[in-house]
């Protein structure tokens, strides 16, 4: 009785002696990691980031973004001219569509012919051109103060007249008592407002430019500021694209983005906007040391 039993037992069943050596049987949990389906999904979303930020960063090396007309202004344009830096009387564009170096410039009410310039502006020390501004903008008493800004050759003289003081420096496109408020009211939250639309205005000018409209701020004024974000786009992609782009680093100093955008940046803005927040004696979310506020 045991005998049979035991050879019943060591019997082989024949649909196992059938089975290939190399045939498994497997269930979802016996599945490698990288073929569970939520792996994919995440390999499939990460290909795209890394996709769309290869395209974003050719997109900024190579597309002109306006660069050469904003150069272009910068060279022809007379500094206290606010609104020829938003304008289309002086234009310019790429000299060769491979050289990403020079420019071509036309302003036909100014010179026959085409002029070449550099298509990079030259960094400038933003801090040390305000302290040696003396001008400054603020709208006349007449009318209740509801005429347009003007300059003054110094604050005294603008106090003097009993105007309402606007900032320091040459009046521009932001120059009102509208925008001055504007900035007030944004004054925590303008610099990641703008840091949002610049993304906006790798796309297109008008997106951004829509994007700006929260910040209740003029038209006029954000040109301004959009020709100023595209320009950052062309001097400081790499540093504001990878590294911290909030107001201050961990050390309570300027970041390097926007040590890069003041530097290469801030000086077309000034002549384009005239009012800056700093020249506005507006404390924002961005570092400053002090003295710095007007």
């Amino acid at each position: 009785m045991s005998t049979e039993f035991h050879n019943e037992e060591n019997e082989i069943p024949g649909n196992l002696e059938t089975l290939e050596p190399d045939e498994t049987v497997e269930n979802e949990s016996g599945k490698k990691l990288y073929k569970k389906w939520w792996m994919i999904v995440i390999y499939c979303v990460l290909a795209f980031i890394v996709i769309v930020a290869i395209a974003i960063t050719i997109c900024a090396i190579y597309l002109d973004y306006g660069q050469c007309s904003r150069t272009c202004r910068m060279h022809y344009c007379k500094p206290t001219d606010a609104k020829c830096f938003i304008s289309n009387a002086i234009k310019g564009w790429k000299t060769h569509a491979s050289d990403r170096t020079k420019c071509t410039c036309s302003a036909p009410s100014l010179f026959n012919g085409t002029k070449e310039v550099s298509r990079y502006l030259e960094p400038v020390d933003t801090w040390a051109m305000d302290n040696q501004t003396y001008t400054y903008c603020a709208v006349p008493p007449k009318d209740n103060y509801t005429g347009e800004a003007i300059t003054y050759v110094s604050r005294e003289a603008a106090e003097k007249d009993n105007a309402f003081l606007l900032h320091q420096g040459p009046c521009g496109m932001c120059s009102s008592i509208a925008d001055k408020k504007a900035y007030e009211k944004t004054r925590l939250n303008l610099t990641k407002i703008s840091t949002k639309a610049t993304f906006f205005g790798l796309l297109k000018g008008k997106y951004a430019k829509k994007f700006m409209k929260k910040t209740e701020l003029s038209s006029d004024c954000i040109d301004c500021w959009v020709e100023n974000m595209r320009n950052t786009i062309i001097h400081c992609f790499t540093r504001c694209m990878f590294g911290d782009r909030s107001g201050c680093d961990k050390n309570g100093e300027l970041t390097d983005c926007l040590k890069c955008d003041e530097i290469h940046s801030g000086v077309f803005f000034r002549q384009c906007a005239g009012m800056t927040r700093r020249r506005a004696g507006i404390q924002t979310d961005i570092c400053r040391k002090p003295g710095e506020i007007k």
